[in-house]
């Protein structure tokens, strides 16, 4: 019994500290992410700049990032995998009137939890425009 215990244990202590130096991705904003509209990057063609961080120290898998504008259903945008201390860039056209009267939109890498990571609290964000 107490030799189970400690291989299990030692199994779990393993286990958290692989899990330390995984990939952690999430959102990050072009500004000071404090403001809501710090999240809000638009290009030269209107569409929103997402741009996800994997602050882990491996490489990421390819995953899934969902931008949601208020309360349309939400756009599923594939995402690159991600190398450790990078970002990659996802772009979104939001609808017309979204871009006329402003909006609020969530934003969540990660979303269908395809990579394992230390802390899934901070993928989730939320920003507005104008």
């Amino acid at each position: 019994m107490i030799r189970t215990t400690l291989a299990f244990l030692l199994l779990l202590a393993l286990a958290l500290t692989a899990c330390a130096r995984r990939i952690d991705l999430l959102p990050v904003a072009s500004g000071d992410g404090a403001d809501l509209t710090a999240w809000c990057e638009l290009d030269e063609e209107e569409r929103l700049v997402v741009h996800i961080r994997n602050q882990g120290k491996r490489i990421s898998i390819a995953t899934t990032t969902l931008v949601q504008f208020g309360n349309r259903p939400p756009v599923v945008l594939p995402t690159h995998p991600v190398p450790p201390g990078r970002s990659v860039t996802v772009r979104v056209t939001p609808d017309e009137a979204c871009l006329q009267g402003g909006c609020t939109f969530t934003i969540q890498s990660d979303a269908r939890q395809e990579v394992l990571e230390p802390d899934e609290s901070n993928n989730l964000v939320k920003g507005r425009c104008r």
